[in-house]
């Protein structure tokens, strides 16, 4: 995946996943649920249609009063959106303020138009601290 000027394909802010699609630049990116769990099956890219960034604004408590962030609504959301509207959908499952990588596959497009599964793995590092999303990733 790259990340070079306009040529970057995924983009992390906190919990927040964006592609390079929609109100988050200018590529032919995006990303959809393959509906798969297990990433060692095989993919083509034609499992789901991808969906495009779109702006989104959430209310928070906390340190996080509200915000207005530009991401990909099948991959994230607001943590505030309880229930999930139709067409939301995480990578994450959200309990007593703890972030757990679901086993979702997704299919994201690059900014180029080449297709990859990507399954997020963790949102912690080794020792605990939040804010370092790790997943797996293969070009199809």
């Amino acid at each position: 995946m790259s990340d070079v000027n306009s040529q970057w394909d995924l983009a992390f802010k906190r919990y927040n996943v964006a592609t390079n699609s929609g109100t988050s630049g200018s590529g032919s990116g995006g990303a959809c649920d393959s509906g798969q769990t297990n990433f060692s099956n095989t993919f083509n890219g034609s499992e789901c249609t991808a969906v495009v960034d779109l702006k989104l604004s959430s209310s928070g408590g906390g340190p996080v009063s509200a915000s207005s962030e530009s991401i990909n609504p099948t991959m994230a959301a607001p943590l505030d959106l309880s229930p999930m509207p139709s067409g939301y959908g995480t990578w994450y499952s959200y309990s007593n303020g703890i972030l757990t990588a679901r086993t979702k596959v997704f299919i994201v497009t690059g900014s180029d138009g080449a297709k990859y599964a990507v399954q997020f793995l963790d949102y912690y590092n080794a020792a605990g601290t939040s804010g370092f999303p790790k997943f797996q990733w293969k070009k199809l």
